[in-house]
This record gives C-alpha cells, structure tokens and sequence, in this order.
C-alpha cells in the first residue's frame, strides 16, 4: 500500500500542472520519491516570467506541506552526455603548488588561497586528500549525475575550507566558491614525495560542471 507521501505529491504535481507549460517534464530524484528515504521532487521547463525554471522541492511531514530547496534557470542545467566529462591532473610538486589547486568554472589552475574550488592537499600519508566544499554520493557513473543528485544539506562549509581523505571512483559534489556546483571523482593517483618534499601527491580528477 502506497504511502499518504506517496500520493501527496501525485495531488501536487497534478496541481502545479495547471501552471506549467505544455511539453514540461518531471523527474524524480530517484525511484523511492515520497518514501521516508527520499522524499524530493525535481520539476523542469516550469514558466515563470516567460522564463522556463527548474525547481527542488522537498515534502515535509510535520506540516504536510512541500518546501522550495533549490531552484535556477533552466539553461543553466547541463545535460547527462558523457562529452561534457573533463579531466585534470593535480600535483602538489610544482613551484608555489601552482596545479594543486582548480577552478572548476574556468577549468583553471590557481594558487589563489580565497578563489579556489578544490585543491590537492601535501599530507604526509598515503591516500588522497583534499580540501573543498564537498559531500561524497558513492560509486556511480560521473556521466549520470545531474543536478538532481545535488545534497540539500552537507555543502554549508566556506568554500575550499573543508579537507578530509578521498576515495577513488567516487563521486564528489562540490559547490564551488562562485556558488555553482561540480561533480568530481578521483580516477588515479599517486604519492611522489616524502618528509623532505612535503610528501607530494599527483591525482587525476574528472569534473562535469552541474550548474
């Protein structure tokens, strides 16, 4: 038997219908929408303004009512096309750490401390780390992940101030110090130093700018 959430957000949706255009298109954030696990909806090409909108909302059980979490204009949503997967190599050896550090947006490097998104840490170990806004959603497919995979909580750090180890193969969503969001993952890497060049490290990330 399906539950009250389940068909609360069926009233919803046909509702929000009648203000929408016509070829709009709805999504959820995975099969279990409405259930305790995973309770938001995603509904695209939303008129607003003569502006086509996306919008998050999030269905709260106390007061039996939806919240907006998140919302952007539609263009600004990439596709799920594998093309758009870039890849960088950050190394912590270089002069001032000048690849350590990147700006997903520009797909740049920077030595930049207050402008950058992610950066490859020198931590004597031998696993990853790195410092960033980041919140870690598993083992999947960087192709796959849109912007519906975005954390409505866990990216509430000052930009680049979170620096914790990685896995590799996971994915990473990152919002970035310009308040966009980049999904990243660690497909290689390796330790180049010890105690007397900082202990450097070399890793290899692939990103795809969600919006």
């Amino acid at each position: 038997m399906k539950s009250i959430r389940f068909y609360l957000i069926m009233f919803f949706v046909l509702i929000s219908t009648s203000l929408m255009a016509e070829d709009f298109t709805l999504s959820f954030k995975n099969s279990c929408a409405g259930t305790s696990s995973d309770n938001e909806i995603i509904l695209h090409n939303i008129e607003y303004n003569n502006t086509k909108v996306w919008a998050k909302f999030q269905f709260n059980i106390n007061t039996l009512s939806f919240q907006l979490v998140d919302a952007g204009m539609e263009s600004e949503q990439s596709s799920t096309s594998s093309d758009e997967v870039k890849e960088v190599i950050l190394d912590t050896s270089g002069d001032n750490r000048e690849h350590a550090m990147i700006v997903f947006s520009t797909g740049s490097y920077t030595t930049d401390w207050n402008n950058f998104d992610v950066g490859l840490e020198p931590w004597c170990q031998d696993n990853v780390a790195m410092c960033g806004n980041y919140a870690d959603i598993g083992e999947k497919s960087l192709s796959d992940v849109t912007v519906s995979d975005i954390p409505t909580s866990g990216l509430d750090n000052k930009p680049g101030s979170y620096c914790n180890d990685m896995e590799l193969n996971h994915v990473y969503i990152n919002k970035n110090n310009d308040g966009s969001y980049t999904a990243f993952s660690i497909v290689s890497h390796e330790k180049v130093g010890d105690w007397n060049s900082w202990c450097n490290h070399k890793a290899t990330i692939q990103y795809k700018n969600l919006k």
